[in-house]
C-alpha cells in the first residue's frame, strides 16, 4: 500500500504558547503491512514553561494536576526515541509539532531527531486546495473517510488521524508525487 516501509505520526499538545511547554505527546507508527502501533504519555513540562494557560486548557483539558507524577520530556524521551527509531514522522502542522520536538530536546539538550518530518497541513493545502475551504485535521479527515474526527486535540487521536491521512495520501498519490509536492524536511539546528 505504501511506498515507505514505515512512519510514525505524532502530536502534541501544549501546556502555553512556549513549545517546550509540551504536556502530552501521542504517537502512532504505521507500517506497509497495514500495522499501527501506539504510544502516548501525559509530560510535565520543565521548569519556566510549566505554567498552564486557559486557552490551552480549554482546547486539550490537560490541567496542571494531570501532569503532577507525569516524566518530563528527559524522562520520557528514551522510550519516545526509540519508539520512532528511523521512520520518518508525520504530523498536521510539522511547523507546530517540529518545533514543539525540537524545543524539547534543545531544552533538555538532548540529541535533536533528525528523522524525514512530513507534513500532511502542507499536503493538504496542495492537494485539497479546490476541494475544502479549511485544511485543518478535522476538516482533512472527514475528507478523506466521511466520518467525523473523534477526540479532537487528544494526542493519540490526533497523531492517528495524521498517520491515516498520510497513508491515503501515500496510497492515492505515491511516496515520490508527495515528495515532490512537498519535500520532507528535518530538523534546523538552533543558533
Amino acid at each position: 500500500m505504501f511506498h515507505v516501509k514505515h512512519f510514525v505520526a505524532l502530536d502534541f499538545e501544549t501546556a502555553n504558547s512556549r513549545p517546550e511547554s509540551a504536556c502530552a505527546i501521542g504517537l502512532a507508527r504505521f507500517t506497509s503491512d497495514g500495522g499501527i502501533t501506539t504510544m502516548q504519555t501525559l509530560l510535565k513540562p520543565p521548569q519556566g514553561a510549566d505554567w498552564f494557560d486557559a486557552g490551552n486548557i480549554g482546547i486539550h483539558g490537560i490541567r496542571p494536576a494531570d501532569v503532577a507524577t507525569a516524566p518530563n520530556w528527559q524522562a520520557a524521551s528514551r522510550q519516545i526515541v526509540e519508539f520512532i527509531g528511523d521512520s520518518p514522522i508525520v504530523a498536521h502542522n510539522m511547523a507546530f509539532d517540529g518545533s514543539v520536538l525540537d524545543a524539547l530536546n534543545h531544552a533538555y539538550r538532548l540529541d535533536p531527531l533528525t528523522n524525514p518530518r512530513h507534513c500532511t497541513l502542507k499536503l493538504a493545502r496542495i492537494l485539497l486546495h479546490d476541494k475544502l475551504p479549511s485544511r485543518r485535521l478535522p476538516s482533512v479527515y472527514q475528507h478523506y473517510f466521511g466520518v467525523p474526527l473523534e477526540h479532537h486535540h487528544e494526542a493519540l487521536a490526533d497523531a492517528l488521524a495524521a498517520g491515516y491521512i498520510f497513508a491515503r495520501m501515500l496510497q492515492d498519490h505515491g511516496f515520490a508525487q508527495l515528495a515532490v509536492l512537498s519535500p520532507p524536511h528535518s530538523y534546523i539546528a538552533k543558533r
